[in-house]
């Protein structure tokens, strides 16, 4: 991800208190404004590089802890809100399950979420946000165990191949095991569904 960056001739220009709480977070110029900063003097800190633009409309802190390769997922996390949770193709990439990068970084949305930016690929879902999820501070991810169940629930996007290389690789890898993966898919109301490929994935 290419970072739009101020000219970085001087990034001491006074951080506003009231925006002290956005220091370590992305955040959007809404998010800014409520703080009470005039817009003027929030271009003169991006100008300045004290702000970072990440992409259109979010921006962070130049001290901003979060990894370049995570703002993505907290932009995802922050556009959807809430309820939305990064996973499908992009959780399993995350943990290493699939060699295959994703285009686009694919979140779990309400089913009530219709419009979604290029960048990403919203999977819909009835399953509640707080099942099989970790917080990670700046996004929200599946877990490895929700990430394989949701990998067979979404075959036909995911591919039935791919989900049962998954669930190989975590297995093998003792990343997890047969047990905890069928709780998982009990909490979210699919132990049927998984135990359809349990000879697939455990052979």
């Amino acid at each position: 991800m290419k970072i739009k960056q101020g000219n970085k001739k001087n990034t001491d220009v006074a951080w506003p208190k009231a925006m002290a709480p956005l220091t370590k977070k992305l955040f959007s110029w809404k998010e800014a404004s409520q703080t009470g900063i005039p817009r003027r003097r929030f271009q003169r800190l991006l100008k300045e590089g004290t702000i970072r633009q990440i992409r259109r409309g979010y921006y962070t802190h130049v001290n901003s802890k979060i990894p370049a390769k995570h703002l993505d997922f907290a932009i995802a996390c922050k556009h959807f809100g809430p309820k939305a949770v990064i996973g499908g193709l992009t959780a399993l990439f995350y943990y290493g399950l699939t060699d295959s990068a994703p285009r686009h970084v694919w979140v779990l949305v309400p089913t009530e979420r219709r419009r979604a930016p290029a960048l990403f690929r919203c999977i819909r879902t009835n399953i509640p946000s707080n099942i099989g999820v970790i917080d990670r501070g700046s996004f929200r991810i599946t877990t490895i165990e929700r990430a394989i169940v949701d990998a067979f629930k979404f075959s036909t996007k995911i591919g039935l191949e791919t989900a049962v290389k998954s669930a190989r690789t975590a297995l093998s890898e003792k990343r997890t095991t047969v047990s905890k993966i069928s709780h998982q898919a009990e909490a979210m109301g699919l132990f049927h569904m998984i135990q359809k490929h349990w000879e697939a994935f455990t052979a």
